[in-house]
């Protein structure tokens, strides 16, 4: 940005400099706050320092509440800045790696500082001021700094720099628009039921006629599962055999405005079993919420946890975590722990998402041996 304004200086008119200098106050500001992490917190001192903000207290805390994000914004909109300083980047880097060699090359666009040719930095700097001239009750912003053990390169997506995000709490106040623009949306994933609570995120009770439509279409749903299921119990019992339901399909067109899909699943509801466990062998209280999920107590609360399922479970444990990086929060501290580091210092893990198709491959091998 700033060799952009320096090498376009003499063309640029007076308002296009004004704008320019306010984008580069917003990345500066940006920037420096990045530059000083707060102290981390004493019931987490392993893990990534991060703090929870609104809108407003980031704004003043950047000292940018007296800048009109909204004209910046129609600035970068109208203007297409991040288009044109991508342009910029391209030829400036290609210009200075001009004269280096394919390998060199290669390996600079391999490594962790690497630069996109097809989307512009600026774009996602734009995303995020769009996010920020949400409300209060929108979204909150998170700013999050490396740590001592990400930093001395541990496992998986460990964070090497300071970062932004933006949380979306009411994730209806951008679905709107998409209804309104889209002639028709298609929801696809598997864990979309109940129907009821996905409408009450995405429309936030403001369309009281789609809102019963997926009340009607969940409600249909499983008065068809459950009659399946008890047709399906009584047939087992008949033959005096275990049998595979096979999966089924449902489709509600409870109204024009919705109609919904349900695939049947091929694991019988006698093979699923749900515990949620509030404490541990040691009667100490299992407390994932951020701000205790990486102290000693619940890790190694875990730990023992695991151990006395592990020996219980004949052929292994799949065990799903939250994070890359809280999962090397975990092995590091069940490492230096020699009564729980014992069981899991020897087990392989996945360090990204790419091995695990091939993880996969191997628990498919072993429990079909099984």
């Amino acid at each position: 940005m700033t060799l952009y304004s320096k090498k376009y200086a003499s063309r640029l008119a007076g308002r296009n400099l004004f704008y320019l200098g306010q984008i580069r106050k917003c990345l500066v500001a940006m920037i420096q706050y990045l530059k000083t992490p707060p102290s981390p917190s004493p019931s987490a001192p392993d893990n990534t320092t991060s703090k929870m903000m609104s809108v407003t207290e980031f704004l003043f805390a950047l000292k940018l509440d007296n800048i009109n994000l909204f004209k910046i914004l129609r600035y970068l909109d109208r203007s297409r800045l991040p288009q044109k300083l991508l342009g910029f980047t391209n030829f400036a880097t290609s210009v200075s790696t001009s004269g280096t060699e394919g390998g060199e090359e290669e390996k600079n666009m391999e490594g962790d500082e690497f630069m996109s040719k097809h989307i512009s930095s600026l774009s996602i700097v734009q995303t995020f001021l769009t996010c920020l001239t949400s409300t209060q009750h929108e979204g909150k912003v998170v700013p999050e700094w490396p740590t001592r053990d990400s930093l001395s390169g541990g496992r998986g997506r460990s964070m090497k720099h300071p970062t932004l995000r933006y949380v979306s709490l009411q994730p209806s106040s951008s679905f709107s628009d998409i209804l309104n623009e889209a002639h028709a949306v298609i929801l696809a994933g598997g864990t979309l039921r109940p129907f009821s609570h996905v409408a009450t995120e995405l429309l936030a009770g403001k369309d009281d006629k789609m809102m019963q439509a997926a009340v009607d279409a969940e409600s249909h749903v499983s008065a068809v599962l459950g009659s399946s299921n008890n047709a399906t119990q009584m047939n087992t019992k008949e033959a005096g055999t275990k049998s595979m339901p096979q999966s089924s399909s449902i489709v509600s067109c409870v109204s024009s405005d919705l109609t919904t899909f349900t695939c049947g699943h091929v694991i019988p509801p006698s093979n699923v079993l749900t515990v949620c466990l509030s404490s541990g062998p040691t009667s100490t209280k299992l407390d994932f919420r951020h701000s205790s999920r990486s102290s000693d107590a619940v890790c190694d609360e875990l730990g023992r946890t695991l151990l006395n399922l592990s020996a219980v479970v004949p052929s292994g444990l799949i065990v799903f975590l939250p994070s890359y990086s809280y999962e090397d929060h975990l092995v590091n501290r069940w490492k230096k722990n020699r009564f729980v580091g014992s069981a899991f210092t020897e087990k392989e893990r996945p360090s990204r998402a790419k091995e695990l198709s091939r993880f996969r491959g191997c628990y498919v091998k072993v429990f079909k041996r099984s």
